[in-house]
């Protein structure tokens, strides 16, 4: 439908827009808004291990994953620039939002607004404009289990399978994992300044914690007397690039968070 609207020649489909707005093709003043949420669009290495369990020959899943984030780049730049060319300066933060003044180029200006719109295109506004929320409450709880289940094995560690029997216990755990979110969304609406600040985490989990690890594993594993490189060593994976990873990564949230803090999220 986005194609659709830019492409479309003498056709309404967004009302009362009446045709592609355009935007700028970079603009850096808004860079620390937008950096944080592509990193953790792309941030799926903490489910490398589960991911990669299922293949069978182990040394193709560099080019699988290499591949993963080719695709899913191309995709989100499509979205992106797309949506921006269309909507302009008037983008919302949540852009399916959009949809919510979609008629598809059917029905007509009428009396008291836009009238007699195509069913489909009334069906297909709903859809968009609903979809996220739907898609929010199904994986909501999913995420409380989980984060639940892992404060317990934090807190208990290995006792953990003792206490996880304990219906009450569990139940607690998981309201302490629920009623935080659910409270803050209630003073906080605007989901870009959630989305820009909860981006701050996802850099530390992509870029912080990852070479913290290595270089501690590595220290670790030389004191216990094992070999000085393993069959994953490369020339990117050295104690000199996890350092300066993790100092760009600690500068780029420092510069992040200041900038939100004097710009907000406009």
């Amino acid at each position: 439908t986005t194609l659709q609207a830019t492409f479309g020649v003498d056709t309404i489909y967004f009302t009362p827009q009446q045709g592609p707005e355009g935007a700028d093709g970079f603009r850096f003043k808004g860079f620390y808004s937008v950096f944080p949420i592509l990193v953790y669009s792309a941030l799926f290495h903490n489910g490398i291990p589960v991911l990669s369990e299922p293949v069978e020959d182990k040394r193709k899943l560099s080019s699988m994953f290499q591949g993963t984030l080719v695709i899913c780049g191309v995709i989100f730049w499509f979205l992106g620039y797309f949506i921006a060319n269309l909507f302009g300066d008037n983008v919302e933060q949540s852009a399916n939002l959009h949809w919510n003044d979609y008629i598809g180029g059917t029905g007509h200006l009428g009396r008291y607004g836009w009238e007699g719109t195509a069913f489909w295109s009334q069906t297909l506004s709903i859809f968009v404009v609903v979809f996220p929320a739907l898609n929010c409450i199904s994986s909501f709880p999913l995420n409380a289990i989980v984060l639940g289940n892992n404060m317990m094995a934090t807190i208990y560690g290995e006792d953990v399978r003792n206490y996880e029997s304990n219906l009450r216990l569990r139940v607690a755990y998981r309201l302490v994992s629920t009623i935080p979110p659910i409270v803050g969304a209630i003073f906080v609406r605007e989901l870009g300044l959630i989305t820009a600040y909860a981006g701050l985490f996802s850099i530390a989990t992509a870029f912080v914690f990852p070479p913290l690890l290595y270089i501690r594993s590595k220290a670790i594993s030389r004191k216990a007397g094992f070999g000085k490189q393993t069959c994953y060593e490369n020339v990117w994976a050295s104690t000199t690039w996890a350092s300066i990873i993790f100092f760009c990564s600690s500068v780029s949230i420092l510069y992040v968070f200041l900038s939100l803090i004097h710009h907000g999220t406009e």
